[in-house]
């Protein structure tokens, strides 16, 4: 059917042009579809390799910036004013044929075609692991899921004939799935959250979110995770300055005067670190949309193969909407919307920050109502760390889980801080404490 030549140009028109055509059926789309449109020297094809990759980075359609992009691949593949010229003509062409009013059919006609392609691959991979003998229950499982999920990617499960399959998954995630927040009171009082999962830490102004968020970057790298930290709030001179001194446990003021001694400490951090697992991305300048933070994680696994075990936001007040409300409430909700399919999209353990109002400030117990702008940020997170002023000083900390899906809530603990040396967390001075006031109880 799609060997039609008009209707892969009405197809092509919706993928430049249509979001919600794009929204129901652009993670269907593969470039290779529109390779029978070779009449036209490959113009098709090129265009929809270009829109697709724009609606994997931004999660729109390239519309009025195809011909910029146009411009941009012609740079780039080094291609002749001929052949720019051709291809701004034939854009010119698909213009003329969008059709608005035809999405809906087209959707329709195209996820059916897609289906239907599906299951006959699926049926001959099925047909060859059973001539060799390695058809299995789990593999036939796994293909039929496969045949049968629609155009949105969505899966029934049978849950009543699938425990194998559940348990299985359980043992080969046991050792990833929930990892420690490395902040020892926490850990003892509540299990952390993985993959898939969004977490929030809440505060108000001045107590420590950047450096929470830069703590457990590096809890997570000694976990074995790769981590990606997008800084939208602070420089990156000054996120790399508190790592370093997180690290060598030394004052962010002594670092330029100690070199040896900061770079033979971050030696031996360096070799407790099986690979290299943190990248830094700068976005203070301009914001970065989620669509944006998924397309550098997309980049980063396929073009360096790092692929992303977390993605660490700094923070969500910087985070550009997916679209411009007057209403600031409604642009938050559809971005931790976006948040959580993220983590669910990149199979990431995803994290980030929220201010809370006046109310909160100066307060221990750091509560949902204290949430600014949208307390729904809180329902749409799986778990939410609340930081509270503790009772031991000015430097100390009350952590209390304000909301957790699957754990307890509203425990907590002191801990100690070290701004001094960039530290959220002072392990050795906090269990010293919390063991004298143990001693003195008894």
């Amino acid at each position: 059917m799609f060997d039609d030549p008009d209707l892969l140009m009405e197809l092509l028109s919706m993928m430049v042009y249509d979001r919600n055509w794009l929204r129901k059926a652009g993670d269907l789309v593969e470039q290779d579809d529109f390779r029978s449109m070779s009449k036209n020297k490959n113009l098709g094809w090129i265009l929809a390799g270009l829109s697709l990759d724009f609606f994997r980075k931004y999660r729109l359609p390239i519309g009025t910036l195809a011909s910029k992009e146009i411009q941009q691949w012609s740079q780039d593949a080094n291609a002749s004013s001929e052949r720019l010229e051709e291809m701004q003509q034939f854009l010119d062409r698909l213009k003329k044929v969008y059709d608005p009013a035809r999405s809906d059919v087209l959707q329709e006609k195209f996820s059916e075609w897609k289906r239907s392609r599906k299951r006959r691959r699926i049926l001959r991979q099925m047909v060859e692991l059973e001539e060799i003998g390695e058809l299995t229950d789990d593999k036939w499982i796994s293909l039929i899921r496969q045949g049968v999920s629609g155009m949105d990617g969505l899966v029934p499960h049978d849950w009543m004939t699938e425990m194998h399959l559940r348990q299985q998954r359980r043992l080969t995630q046991s050792h990833y799935r929930n990892p420690l927040l490395m902040i020892d009171p926490l850990d003892v009082l509540v299990r952390s959250i993985g993959r898939g999962h969004l977490g929030l830490l809440i505060a108000p102004w001045k107590m420590g979110k950047s450096l929470a968020l830069l703590w457990l970057a590096i809890g997570l790298i000694f976990q074995g995770f790769k981590v990606l930290f997008i800084t939208l709030e602070d420089p990156i001179d000054d996120v790399e300055d508190r790592l370093d001194a997180m690290i060598t446990e030394l004052p962010i003021q002594n670092l330029p005067i100690e070199a040896p001694r900061v770079e033979r400490r971050f030696d031996i951090f360096r070799n407790k670190v099986i690979e290299p697992s943190l990248r830094i991305i700068d976005g203070t300048e301009t914001g970065l949309s989620v669509a944006q933070i998924e397309g550098i994680w997309d980049r980063l696994r396929t073009g360096e193969a790092f692929n992303a075990d977390a993605i660490i936001i700094d923070y969500d007040d910087e985070i550009i909407p997916p679209s411009r409300k007057q209403d600031r409430r409604m642009e938050f909700a559809d971005i931790y919307r976006e948040l959580r399919k993220l983590a669910g999209r990149c199979d990431s353990l995803v994290w980030t920050a929220a201010q809370t109002n006046k109310k909160s400030e100066g307060q221990r117990i750091i509560q949902a109502s204290h949430v600014a702008e949208d307390i729904s940020k809180i329902r749409k997170a799986t778990m939410t760390i609340g930081i509270g002023q503790g009772d031991w000083g000015p430097d100390s900390r009350y952590l209390n889980i304000v909301a957790h899906k699957f754990d307890k809530a509203h425990v907590g603990s002191n801990i100690w801080s070290d701004p001094e040396k960039g530290k959220f967390y002072d392990r050795a001075r906090t269990l010293k404490h919390m063991q004298s006031e143990e001693s003195k109880n008894e």
